[in-house]
């Protein structure tokens, strides 16, 4: 599988390590936006650099962008994974294979001559758990 063969794209499971603390802040009821998601991201990283709906954050030396948009309802994590031109037919066949069948909201995709992870879920149903466990 893609996800455990690259050494980058476990960056969908960064906040898997981040203490389960932060869970119990979260009302479930509450609709996710903007301000609450830029306290989330600051209580994670204090270094957190950007501006409502466009964080970028530092994971082990990779950078892991957070960008929102609340008129579409639309929450993303990106992160470069490694250069477009290293992916081998074989390995590109496999990852549009995952987007598919099996990745859900997680993504694979290519920008900026770069092969990018992508998580993609609703911003207003996105819970702390759900973007702690991304």
């Amino acid at each position: 599988m893609i996800l455990k063969t690259s050494k980058l794209a476990l960056i969908f499971f960064i906040f898997l390590l981040i203490s389960p603390s932060l869970l119990a802040s979260n009302s479930h009821t509450e609709a996710m936006n903007n301000e609450r998601l830029h306290k989330l991201i600051k209580r994670i990283d204090l270094q957190a650099k950007g501006q409502l709906g466009y964080w970028q954050i530092q994971y082990k030396n990779i950078p892991v962008f957070i960008i929102t948009d609340e008129n579409a309802n639309r929450m993303r994590i990106i992160s470069p994974i490694e250069s477009a031109e290293s992916i081998n037919r074989q390995k590109l066949y496999r990852m549009m294979q995952a987007n598919f069948d099996s990745a859900l909201d997680a993504r694979y995709s290519i920008a900026k001559d770069k092969l990018w992870s992508a998580y993609i879920h609703p911003l207003d149903e996105l819970s702390t758990k759900n973007f702690i466990l991304v």
